[in-house]
């Protein structure tokens, strides 16, 4: 099913992989051109306190065409507290999901550039990543993904459980919808489950005269 969305010919074009101290001023310009001058102060920030959160995009030249920033979120003051949508992640968690002790958001705040649509072919290793993220870093309880386009991301993202909520406004006003999906309510284990199961149902033969 998910080659409905993604050109997997092109996968082995760029790979994802933590970003380097070096990549600093790469990783902001192409925020700024790619997302708003806004959004780029707010990335620089999130790189001061979790410079571990930058994946990049790399091409096989050295170049970055792709960014997904995926900062932690825990009970408490935010590390960013400027930031309105790790604001609103943890608004929501509060009311719907509170999280205990250990527990932690993994925020999906910007898919940049080649990672920006499920159509290119940037988007394969870094939605890979963002899942891998939710199903084996130990503590996490919610992933809490914010995307501009997000009719064109929710049947990838519906398929993989992600529930669509809101829209919300970021910064310089830009609007983004965000997904939600809980691994406690669904541990990790059992949701690799249901995706095989659906996969697997995606596959089977449609009977003669039902379609």
């Amino acid at each position: 099913m998910l080659g409905e969305f993604y050109p997997w010919e092109a996968i082995l074009t760029a790979r994802a992989e933590p970003a380097a101290p070096a990549d600093e001023h790469a990783v902001l310009e192409l925020m700024a051109q790619q997302v708003g001058t806004g959004a780029a102060r707010l990335a620089e920030r999130w790189w001061r306190v979790q410079p571990e959160a930058f994946t990049v995009l790399r091409r096989r030249d050295g170049g970055i065409e792709g960014l997904m920033v995926l900062p932690r979120l825990t009970e408490g003051p935010l590390p960013v507290p400027g930031d309105p949508v790790a604001r609103a992640a943890l608004a929501w968690s509060r009311e719907h999901r509170p999280l205990g002790p250990g527990e932690q958001i993994v925020l999906g705040r910007w898919l940049v550039g080649e990672a920006s649509h499920p159509a290119t072919h940037g988007s394969i290793p870094l939605t890979c990543r963002l899942t891998l993220c939710g199903t084996t870093t130990p503590g996490t309880a919610l992933s809490y993904t914010v995307l501009p386009e997000g009719d064109l991301w929710a049947p990838v993202l519906s398929f993989a459980g992600h529930r669509r909520l809101p829209e919300l406004t970021d910064v310089d006003g830009r609007r983004r919808t965000p997904f939600v999906f809980d691994w406690q309510e669904t541990p990790p284990r059992e949701w690799l489950r249901i995706m095989e199961d659906r996969q697997l149902e995606r596959l089977r033969p449609v009977p003669a005269g039902t379609r």
